[in-house]
């Protein structure tokens, strides 16, 4: 478990919205921005690492069997971020909150990458490369 903030490039300075679980960028928060707990939140800046970057301190391994994402609203800015041509994911889970159009973004975009959604569940859309 790493207590960063990610994105799709490392070094942004992005304000945060420190609200437990409901917290995150707040350009992101969509769904969430207008709750109670989330205004009433302090908010505080971070500076943001890749996935990339990320990936590469932790020293991971260049095929990772399952990836989550669910990082309130900043899951196609992390995707981005992700250095598809050096590691491939055998299962993901991406949290998309029901919000349109950023579910069909983060489908157009893994498709493009090689992956397939192969199920839906509530909030979250599961995918897999389309080649095994």
């Amino acid at each position: 478990m790493v207590k960063d903030v990610v994105g799709a490039q490392s070094g942004i300075t992005v304000k945060f919205k420190a609200a437990g679980f409901l917290g995150g960028i707040t350009s992101g928060l969509n769904t969430w921005k207008d709750n109670s707990l989330v205004v009433q939140s302090p908010e505080v800046e971070f500076t943001t690492v890749s996935l990339a970057d990320l990936l590469a301190r932790a020293h991971a391994p260049s095929h990772i069997d399952y990836m989550s994402l669910d990082i309130e609203g900043g899951e196609l800015d992390a995707l981005r971020g992700f250095p598809f041509d050096r590691y491939s994911v055998g299962a993901m889970t991406i949290e998309h909150n029901d919000e349109e159009p950023k579910r069909s973004d983060i489908r157009t975009f893994l498709a493009a990458r090689g992956y397939v959604r192969v199920h839906g569940s509530g909030v979250d859309d599961f995918y897999q490369p389309t080649r095994r």
